[in-house]
């Protein structure tokens, strides 16, 4: 799956999840969701196709078991740091609702995000009943995927074609938009003020 379509079900889960859960979509957690749909293949890819340290651009962070480490080591560090504000709040002022997430909310919108990269890479082999092509997931205990077609990310956005995935994943990206949209947009006024801060640096 490309980028965009990593993102756009990242966003839809987790807006999907905040409405069951009767939460609001923070625009801080939209950012770690983003940035964990794309977390694989910002470290896979590289470390890949630029320095050659891993055998393919599904490996390493691909693996269910490299989640599960991530995973749990951003949770116990986040609960670390909830429970440090907590205890500063309440010396402070006798505690009042913080109005930015906790870090455990951020840790967990990461880790979805993180998660629904890694089902969606599958859903074309698991759509054509390519068991094996999910080898990925359980890196390195079992044995990496030879991979075929460009190894370069010029290569790889130059080999685009059209096919019902992609179309399916363009599909994707417009309802995201539009359920973001319905969620007020957040995350925006993040990017905006991040971009200004580093234009006026």
């Amino acid at each position: 799956m490309w980028p965009w379509g990593h993102l756009a079900v990242g966003y839809l889960c987790y807006s999907l999840l905040a409405r069951a859960t009767d939460r609001r979509v923070s625009a801080f957690a939209v950012v770690a969701v983003a940035v964990g749909t794309q977390f694989p293949d910002l470290i896979d890819k590289p470390l890949a196709w630029t320095v050659a340290v891993l055998p393919n651009g599904r490996s390493l962070a691909h693996s269910l078991l490299t989640a599960a480490v991530v995973g749990v080591v951003l949770v116990t560090i986040a609960r670390a740091v909830d429970a440090r504000d907590e205890s500063r709040q309440l010396g402070a002022d006798g505690g009042t609702t913080p109005m930015r997430p906790t870090a455990v909310h951020l840790a967990g919108a990461f880790v979805l995000g993180y998660g629904t990269h890694l089902l969606s890479d599958g859903l074309h082999p698991l759509l054509d009943g390519e068991f094996a092509a999910l080898a990925y997931l359980g890196w390195p205990l079992l044995p990496a995927i030879q991979y075929g077609g460009p190894k370069s990310f010029v290569g790889h956005f130059a080999s685009i074609e059209l096919t019902p995935l992609l179309a399916l994943q363009f599909l994707l990206v417009g309802v995201s938009l539009l359920v973001w949209k319905a969620d007020g947009r957040p995350g925006l006024s993040v990017a905006k003020r991040t971009l200004s801060r580093q234009r006026d640096g």
